[in-house]
């Protein structure tokens, strides 16, 4: 059909959805590229080839064909909203406010650009000018759920509790199948303590989709129902889940944990196998895996877990940049995560030279971390290496300097060593710095006020 309408952009575009969605990437690639030797003109396809290269990680290589799609068509909106969003994953708010608003110059009435702008100025601080937007983005599309949900979170986040459960409301009215709008409703319940409200609001959500609901609706209900000591409802909420969503491994990993919680250790096991069988490149799946075992004194195994995960993730990230496929998922903080929890196994078990050759691995594989650069400091300061102790604490604040929990482990060493003036210093340095976070932690996140916090093992 391509060779005999050649000019078809339907066509061409038909095709380049089967191979993205089949992951042959390569092919997408050169579908597109021969789509537009016939219609340079065509936004959509230009728009399309970048979005492919965004969700990729191929950043510079998606501006330049936004760029080229922009120039094919400059009234285009989506292609103005999807470059902005990416510009903003990346956290270049400049960029991304000047497409917006370059995009609304062209379509000063499209909603999608309204609602984009104006969820970036609310999580910028200027929250009046971002309602403003809202509001003529719903004046324009009143029946928007993204919009009613957008104005919702704002409002949450000035203390509106009862203006904010007005918006879901809405958004849910004019979509029951809007699952983000379920899903914050019932984060601002269970936020305000409502929690038989909140199951509701959850249990409502997984109704969505043909009773599919999402992956978040069904894990923040489990995850409420296990805070409520329901274990077992909880965990027939993450077996009905995984039936839903075979192939998303952190309802696998949560499940396991929830199991041996209950001291349901051979469950734990087998459902912790059914995660690695999803992602056998994960190394946090070997992570959780190598600990259980440790936790059951499996120590021998243990090891070999951790092993094999250094083996494969880094195996599945050479594989997957080969193919072109997505490369960051599977990174040197996930590896180095994975060889520091096996080196703090080796230091417990008091393999010094084993944990010592584990954490040097760590920090080379990522030196950007610094818990790990303090886990190797304490480590050399519990086994006498005094000066080599302070250079990894050195290195540790020059990886992240308003780590509160690194000054003061370095001001205990500088204390214990005799050095008061220098070990008093780092330890005020560190509660200042922990009393900012403590502060900051009271404060609702502009960018998911309503989401709980999440804390990985």
């Amino acid at each position: 059909l391509c060779n005999d309408f050649p000019e078809n952009g339907k066509i061409w575009m038909r095709r380049f959805k089967i191979a993205r969605r089949q992951r042959r990437y390569r092919e997408a690639r050169e579908i597109l590229n021969e789509a537009l030797k016939h219609i340079p003109g065509n936004a959509i396809l230009w728009q399309a080839w970048a979005d492919l290269e965004k969700s990729l990680g191929r950043h510079v290589v998606a501006r330049k064909l936004f760029k080229k799609g922009k120039e094919a068509n400059p009234h285009l909106p989506s292609i103005y909203n999807s470059w902005g969003a990416m510009e903003r994953s990346l956290g270049d708010i400049r960029t991304a406010r000047r497409l917006f608003k370059e995009g609304l110059k062209q379509n000063p009435e499209s909603p999608r650009l309204l609602l984009s702008l104006g969820i970036l100025e609310d999580t910028q601080g200027s929250t009046e000018y971002a309602k403003t937007l809202l509001s003529k983005g719903l004046s324009i599309e009143p029946a928007n759920p993204h919009l009613h949900h957008a104005m919702a979170v704002l409002e949450f986040k000035r203390g509106n509790s009862r203006t904010a459960r007005e918006s879901l409301r809405r958004a849910v009215g004019v979509d029951a199948g809007y699952t983000n709008a379920w899903l914050a409703w019932g984060q601002l319940e269970e936020s305000e303590g409502n929690i038989e409200m909140a199951c509701e609001k959850y249990r409502e959500g997984t109704k969505a989709r043909n009773g599919k609901g999402t992956v978040q609706l069904w894990q923040a209900w489990a995850r409420l129902e296990e805070k409520r000591e329901n274990g077992r409802l909880a965990l027939n909420l993450y077996s009905k889940a995984t039936k839903l969503f075979p192939d998303d491994v952190h309802l696998l990993l949560e499940q396991s944990k929830l199991h041996e919680k209950r001291g349901e250790i051979a469950m734990a096991f087998s459902t912790m196998e059914k995660a690695l069988a999803v992602a056998k490149y994960d190394p946090y799946v070997y992570q959780c895996l190598g600990l259980l075992h440790a936790r059951q004194h499996h120590y021998g195994k243990s090891r070999e877990v951790f092993a094999k995960g250094i083996e494969m993730a880094t195996k599945g990230r050479s594989n997957l940049v080969r193919k072109g496929e997505i490369v960051g998922k599977i990174g040197d903080r996930e590896i180095a995560n994975l060889m520091g929890t096996w080196a703090i196994l080796e230091d417990k078990r008091g393999n010094i030279e084993e944990a010592r050759d584990l954490f040097l691995r760590a920090v080379a594989q990522d030196g950007r971390q610094a818990w790990l650069w303090r886990l190797v400091a304490d480590f050399e300061a519990r086994n006498g290496d005094f000066l080599v102790a302070r250079h990894y604490y050195a290195r540790a604040v020059n990886a992240n300097g308003s780590d509160g929990a690194t000054w003061s482990a370095w001001g205990h060493f500088e204390l214990n060593n005799g050095d008061e003036e220098r070990g008093q210093f780092y330890l005020n340095r560190g509660a200042e710095l922990e009393s900012l976070r403590t502060i900051r932690a009271g404060k609702k996140d502009a960018e998911r006020p309503l989401a709980r916090p999440w804390v990985r093992e």
